[in-house]
């Protein structure tokens, strides 16, 4: 009988032993799964290492265009900055004193090349080397001087569906040409933008005079 109450006995300590390193192995367990993912970097969080000048844009290729524009920066204080090369170096700057005729040559990435600036009523000392504008501070007028009615197109494609139009003669934005379209858009009397692909004969460069 005695025998039989220390096996009992034993027993029960040994059960009560094996349940504690069980939960001690757990507890362990758990504490080594909240450091490894607390460790863990989140790649959707920045970490202070991101390069906050980096574009996703792929640079596209450059491409040859012919447009004339003229200065139209929605900042009238100050100056317009041209560059060395789309984003690059300052290389001249533009007084908002007076009107300019810019000829463009060359897109890329939302900026124009500038071929050459007629200044009205003032003379331009303009560096030998390449000058590039942003699209945004460039503008024409649509030349519907009769008020005739404008397509605005899907596609730079008149055979394209018909997304807006210009029923007035209106100062429009240019952000980027194909062939013989220009992608524009401006905002109509409901602050609504309208936009989409026109024919550039249908766009006129000079600030001060109507194109014929």
């Amino acid at each position: 009988m005695k025998t039989s109450l220390i096996v009992i006995v034993f027993f029960c300590l040994w059960t009560l032993l094996s349940c504690n390193n069980s939960s001690s192995d757990t507890e362990n367990n758990d504490e080594l799964s909240t450091e490894t993912v607390s460790k863990t970097p989140n790649n959707n969080q920045p970490n202070g290492n991101e390069d906050l000048n980096k574009s996703d844009e792929t640079p596209e290729t450059l491409e040859l265009i012919n447009l004339t524009v003229y200065l139209c920066d929605p900042d009238d204080s100050g100056v317009t900055n041209l560059r060395s090369n789309p984003n690059g170096k300052i290389l001249k700057s533009l007084e908002h004193d007076y009107d300019y005729i810019i000829n463009l040559d060359a897109q890329q990435n939302g900026w124009f090349r500038i071929e050459s600036i007629e200044g009205i009523d003032t003379r331009i000392d303009v560096p030998k080397s390449e000058l590039w504008i942003h699209h945004s501070v460039v503008g024409v007028d649509s030349k519907n001087y009769g008020n005739q009615t404008l397509n605005l197109y899907l596609l730079a494609d008149s055979d394209s569906d018909v997304c807006g139009q210009i029923t007035q003669e209106t100062t429009l934005r240019v952000t980027k040409l194909a062939g013989d379209f220009a992608f524009v858009f401006f905002h109509n009397a409901n602050g609504e933008k309208i936009s989409g692909w026109i024919k550039k004969e249908w766009l006129c460069g000079n600030p001060v005079t109507n194109c014929c």
